[in-house]
């Protein structure tokens, strides 16, 4: 697909830009642009996203954070096959583990929940940064979900930042599949303090600044 005139290499930022300095400069050039792209039309138009996205790859596919974003346009277009796949070699060439929740989910959107409770699993959940442990365990819900395990469902999401009394960039998400689950349940967050999952989730998705 064709790039605007104005969308060029700076219009990513530094530290992305970092990223491809292994390839040549042309090179650079033409993946950084159609990254951009890819990054501009995700939410209006993930299907364009994701044939951006593509084109980098073409070209940058050496470079985990292209595969990265091949993924993610993948996985926005529901094609899970090819955004595990990506994510695969993501992680193979990165050695990093932060993208492991979108991995479960592809697994689940495969329609193995099975195998995406085992893959969670299979990397120690200490290991991984706060943010990426709680989108983890609301894939793993969602696993426990597909089977129709509503109780285990609850429990995977009942983990210590499940804490009404506090709020980051994550606690909507946390709180509202905590909601979808069981919207009368009332949960044991941090230091036992009680969570109404419908009152609770609600309030924190109101909340119009989180700190991170």
């Amino acid at each position: 697909p064709q790039v605007p005139d104005e969308v060029t290499a700076t219009s990513l930022p530094q530290d992305v830009r970092n990223e491809l300095k292994t390839l040549t400069p042309e090179t650079q050039d033409f993946v950084a642009r159609h990254l951009a792209m890819a990054a501009q039309l995700i939410d209006e138009n993930p299907e364009l996203a994701h044939q951006h996205a593509i084109s980098a790859s073409r070209r940058g596919g050496r470079i985990g954070m292209v595969r990265e974003t091949l993924a993610i346009t993948a996985y926005a277009t529901a094609d899970f096959a090819l955004a595990l796949r990506e994510l695969r070699t993501y992680r193979r060439i990165t050695g990093r583990d932060d993208q492991l929740p979108m991995m479960v989910d592809c697994e689940r959107g495969l329609g193995r929940p099975d195998k995406a409770l085992e893959l969670a699993r299979s990397v120690p959940k200490g290991t991984l940064p706060v943010p990426v442990q709680v989108e983890l365990a609301i894939a793993m819900s969602g696993a426990r979900l597909d089977l129709g395990q509503t109780e285990a469902a609850l429990r995977e999401l009942e983990i210590p930042q499940l804490d009404p009394s506090k709020a980051f960039s994550w606690s909507p998400d946390l709180f509202g599949a905590y909601a979808v689950v069981d919207p009368d349940a009332t949960a044991s967050g941090a230091g036992g303090t009680e969570v109404n999952a419908g009152t609770d989730g609600l309030r924190a998705a109101d909340l119009s600044t989180l700190p991170s």
